[in-house]
């Protein structure tokens, strides 16, 4: 049975509610909102009297699941693109090409705010540095490491095989990402569409302090810009956009919900 068969759908158009979203994004989803997995469970209503119709309680504002839909379901902020974009719509999930670093396996779900269902078939662009702060670009064997394009599944999520980011000056550890919608594969790349999401992502500053102290980061000695000192992160609403890690064997397990508007046409907002 498909995974479509299992949604619980409202009485409207056959949208999904928000309990059945949590339920489609799953453990990753709820952890990206930064919710412990417990929590998103609400308890069961008592039965009614007899005397009484059974009626189902209303979760509250203040309810785990309330909250956590509350978060999924709003428009994810624009950023600015940075200087190291390149036209590289390349479908791949494993980006590394041998980059050393703390592996990280990154899941990206695309929601669309306004109806709360995940956004299928939609390209995650991303990119970013290696451990020592540098960037790919044109030319050479290794023109292309730690970018690629993966498209997202029913659930609406894209999964990526990187390795933690590095950093540079003025800038904290981050992840740049761009959403495109209506363009088609050919082969191993993507084409045409409309970008409707630029933006960044960024790292709880507990795990990124402990990777800094790890190698081969500790090797890179330009000095650390932290988190709340990140000049994207100040100006541009990057506390909406900061993904959960958690632990997993030897790297990390990163995931965050990303809400847009599919058909937006998104201009930039800054390269620099």
């Amino acid at each position: 049975m498909s995974a479509t068969n299992d949604i619980e759908r409202s009485d409207r158009g056959g949208a999904l509610t928000r309990r059945s979203l949590l339920t489609l994004i799953g453990t990753a989803g709820v952890a990206a909102l930064g919710l412990p997995v417990a929590e998103a469970v609400t308890k069961t209503t008592k039965k009614a009297t007899t005397t009484k119709k059974a009626t189902t309680k209303k979760p509250s504002v203040t309810s785990p699941v309330a909250v956590a839909a509350s978060k999924v379901c709003i428009l994810t902020p624009e950023q600015e693109q940075g200087p190291f974009y390149v036209e590289l719509p390349k479908v791949r999930s494993d980006i590394t090409d041998g980059r050393l670093g703390v592996e990280m396996t990154l899941r990206i779900t695309v929601v669309d705010p306004v109806t709360c269902m995940p956004i299928a078939n939609a390209a995650v662009d991303i990119w970013h540095a290696d451990a020592a702060g540098s960037y790919s670009t044109n030319g050479g064997s290794e023109a292309f490491f730690l970018r690629g394009v993966q498209l997202t599944g029913a659930d609406g999520m894209a999964t990526f095989t990187s390795i933690f980011p590095g950093w540079y000056p003025r800038r904290t550890n981050h992840i740049h990402v761009k959403v495109r919608v209506d363009g088609a594969v050919g082969g191993a790349t993507y084409n045409g569409g409309h970008t409707s999401h630029t933006g960044n992502i960024f790292f709880e500053e507990s795990v990124a302090t402990r990777i800094a102290g790890l190698e081969p980061y500790r090797s890179n000695f330009v000095q650390r810009t932290s988190l709340t000192a990140d000049f994207v992160y100040q100006r541009q609403n990057g506390a909406q956009v900061i993904a959960t890690s958690t632990a997993q064997g030897g790297g990390y397990v990163t995931s965050i919900v990303l809400g847009v508007d599919p058909k937006a046409t998104r201009s930039l907002i800054g390269i620099r």
